[in-house]
């Protein structure tokens, strides 16, 4: 069952924690692995607003005991991302505290979430990215990052 939550909004976008730490990890060991392995996106209109469904799924190889991870969600229309009326970039937050699989020094994290989004954010559905980041809980250093075209769906009409 999918995880419904709140999107938020951020005062930094991907785009800025990307810049913020372009040298890559700080780690001393470079043996942790991350991984999105999985991303889809699908959105839909429901009454005045949109509903959109993020499936995921992500592997971390050798995190050490206590390290924290969070996955964070953005929505891009044409390279830019979908701000909310201040101008703030929306940005879905899941924490990676629940793996659905442990496999000796692996850990995999999937599932679903569920975000509804107030009309008029974006012109047009049909040219929507979602950009997911790995990162680490607190200082936000990415880890690992996708993205992909989000799946739009019209209402259907009824008969």
């Amino acid at each position: 069952m999918p995880t419904r939550v709140q999107s938020l909004a951020l005062p930094l976008g991907l785009m800025a924690i990307f810049a913020a730490h372009a040298t890559g990890a700080s780690r001393s060991d470079q043996r942790l692995k991350v991984d999105i392995d999985s991303l889809k996106g699908r959105l839909h209109e429901v009454s005045a607003e949109w509903e959109l469904t993020i499936e995921y799924k992500v592997e971390i190889d050798n995190a050490r005991p206590g390290e924290k991870f969070e996955l964070l969600f953005q929505v891009a229309e044409n390279g830019r991302a979908v701000c909310d009326e201040e101008g703030r970039p929306i940005t879905i937050v899941v924490p990676l505290d629940r793996p659905s699989k442990v496999d000796d020094d692996e850990l995999e994290f999937e599932d679903s979430v569920v975000a509804t989004l107030p009309r008029g954010l974006f012109k047009d559905p049909k040219r929507l990215r979602v950009i997911a980041v790995v990162v680490w809980a607190g200082n936000h250093q990415p880890l690992d990052h996708k993205d992909k075209r989000i799946k739009y769906k019209r209402k259907r009409k009824h008969n």
